[in-house]
C-alpha cells in the first residue's frame, strides 16, 4: 500500500493512504458530489507534491492517471485549476426509467397503467429511503401488472375472458397465446422470483438496485411485444 504525506489539512488521517484514498474519490464519483471535483482538484493541481511524498512516486502518478482518465469517460475534466463536469451523462437507471415512461406513455389506454407508474414511483421512493423489501414489493408489483396488463388487453383483443390473473396462469396465457415464448416466459418467472427473494425483510441495497434494473427493463420489454 502506497503512502503519502502533504494532503490537505482538512483531510483526515484515513486519507493518507493511496487506497483509502481512492475509495472516498470512488464513493464521491458514484454520488456525484462536490467532495470529488474538490478532491480531485485538489490532488491534480499539486499531485508533483503528492507524489513526492509517496513511497513509489510512479506507482501514484499512474494510479492518478488511471484515475484520471476514468473520470474522464464520465463527463470529468480537469481544466488546470479544478475538476468540472463536462457533459452529465444519464445513469443506466435515468435511460430504463425514460425508455419505459415513453413505452407507457404512447398506450394512454392500457389496462392498469396507473397501477404500473404507482408502484414504480413507490419503487424509487422506497430505494431513495433505503426501504429495500418495500421497493421489492413494489417492483414485484409493477412487473405483475405489467404482464396483466398485456394479458388484458390481448384478451380483449380477441373477445375473450383472461382466465386468471394469477401471476403465473398470466404467464401461461400469455404463452398460450403466442404474445411470449416458453423461454421468455422462463425469464419472467426467474425475475420475478428475484424480486420476491428480498420482499419479506431480507432485502438488501444490492438486490433492490439489481432488482429495480431487472424489472423496469423487463416491463419496456413485455410492452415492446405488444408493437
Amino acid at each position: 500500500m502506497m503512502e503519502f504525506q502533504g494532503m490537505v489539512p482538512q483531510m483526515e488521517a484515513d486519507f493518507y493512504s493511496w487506497q483509502n484514498l481512492k475509495g472516498k474519490l470512488d464513493y464521491a464519483r458514484q454520488c456525484d458530489s462536490e467532495q470529488l471535483r474538490l478532491l480531485m482538484g485538489d490532488l491534480l493541481r499539486r499531485r508533483d507534491e503528492y507524489a513526492g511524498g509517496a513511497k513509489d512516486s510512479t506507482a501514484f502518478r499512474d494510479a492518478l492517471a488511471q484515475l484520471e482518465v476514468d473520470l474522464g469517460r464520465t463527463g470529468y475534466t480537469f481544466d488546470g485549476f479544478e475538476m468540472v463536469l463536462s457533459k452529465p451523462l444519464p445513469s443506466i437507471a435515468q435511460l430504463s426509467d425514460q425508455a419505459l415512461e415513453a413505452a407507457l406513455g404512447s398506450r394512454v389506454t392500457f389496462p392498469l397503467l396507473e397501477k404500473v407508474r404507482d408502484h414504480l414511483e413507490h419503487a424509487r421512493q422506497r430505494l431513495s429511503e433505503g426501504n429495500y423489501p418495500d421497493c421489492l414489493t413494489n417492483l414485484r408489483h409493477s412487473l405483475k401488472y405489467t404482464l396483466e396488463g398485456i394479458a388484458r388487453l390481448v384478451s380483449e383483443r380477441k373477445g375473450e375472458t383472461l382466465p386468471s390473473v394469477e401471476e403465473h396462469q398470466v404467464r401461461e396465457y400469455l404463452k398460450k397465446v403466442g404474445v411470449f415464448s416458453k423461454e421468455e416466459c422462463r425469464g419472467f418467472s426467474g425475475i420475478y422470483g428475484l424480486l420476491s427473494a428480498g420482499a419479506h425483510g431480507a432485502g438488501d441495497r444490492q438486490l433492490a438496485l439489481l432488482g429495480y434494473a431487472a424489472c423496469v427493463m423487463t416491463c419496456h420489454y413485455a410492452l415492446g411485444k405488444l408493437d
